[in-house]
């Protein structure tokens, strides 16, 4: 095996507008190394043991497509697949905002739209399963209660989780938003999804304001990157601090080669 195999971390990209952001500078700390699939370019999605043999872990990113549409996507239907693989081995998998809603898709559960599209900044609040939750553990979030902020920008949403994986493993749900929907989940030990999402970057807010049919209309352009800056400036004290980047980092260091 060569020296630096499997200190790369795979991930699925939907859209240009959603890179990995955040993720970047994250996984470099982490000492992994991206390996970024872009399948709406025509790149083949490799299957999970090609992942396995390379990887550390799988993460699938956000964008515009709706979880289902596969009339649309070719590329869905295979990403959903790779997700139930990933569950039925326990192979590390972290899913945001479609990437998640993706996952729940996969596991049969309910996958509904929103009224009104959630976008910018909400309240997440831990769940009781957070406390012996590997991932929010490791990223000091787990106490039952613990609220943090968290950036969205979705209209499509897993509204109802199964109780537990086609193997028979738990399925549970680890953050809700303050008006009770799901923002968090993990499915068997090592499958995680979130509804928000951690690797946005003031630049990408910015993108997604001039681009995206969610915006609202009465939003400047430029008020979203703001927001961005100011949340994690004041986030305990500290830029990058946040808890919505501390999940996304818990993953890469839950995942992360052993240094020698």
């Amino acid at each position: 095996m060569e020296k630096n195999a499997r200190r790369a971390l795979t991930v699925i990209q939907h859209e240009d507008d959603c890179p990995p952001g955040m993720l970047e500078p994250l996984a470099r700390a982490a000492g992994l190394t991206l390996n970024v699939i872009r399948p709406y370019r025509g790149e083949a999605l490799p299957s999970l043991s090609s992942i396995a043999s390379t990887s550390r872990g799988l993460i699938i990113l956000g964008g515009g497509p709706g979880p289902l549409e596969d009339d649309r996507y070719n590329w869905l239907a295979p990403c959903r697949k790779l997700c139930l693989d990933a569950v039925e081995i326990t192979f590390p998998l972290f899913g945001i905002c479609l990437g998640e809603e993706l996952l729940g898709a996969a596991l049969g559960s309910a996958i509904t739209r929103r009224p009104e599209p959630a976008v910018g900044l909400c309240t997440v609040i831990a769940q009781p399963a957070a406390a012996t939750d590997p991932l929010f553990s490791r990223a000091e979030l787990h106490e039952i209660g613990t609220v943090f902020r968290a950036f969205q920008w979705h209209k499509d949403e897993v509204s109802a989780l199964p109780t537990t994986t086609p193997g028979g493993a738990p399925i549970v749900p680890l953050a809700l938003d303050s008006e009770g929907r799901l923002e968090a989940f993990r499915a068997g030990e090592a499958a995680w999804g979130v509804q928000f999402h951690p690797e946005v970057t003031p630049a990408i807010a910015t993108r997604w304001a001039s681009t995206s049919a969610l915006t609202p209309a009465e939003r400047e352009r430029d008020s979203f990157a703001r927001e961005i800056e100011q949340w994690r400036a004041s986030a305990q004290g500290a830029p990058g601090s946040d808890g919505a980047l501390r999940l996304l980092e818990a993953f890469l260091h839950l995942v992360q080669p052993a240094r020698h």
